[in-house]
């Protein structure tokens, strides 16, 4: 997570970014897969 937020994003993305870094880190994994899933496409 890390390595991806040095990188330029639109600001829609770093918010789903943000969403995805606080799901990861209360271990909401099936929710942090649907942003992963949102963002792939």
């Amino acid at each position: 997570m890390e390595e991806i937020g040095t990188f330029s994003w639109s600001d829609e993305i770093k918010s789903k970014l943000q969403e995805l870094e606080i799901f990861i880190g209360k271990y909401k994994f099936k929710d942090a897969l649907e942003i992963v899933e949102l963002l792939k496409s």
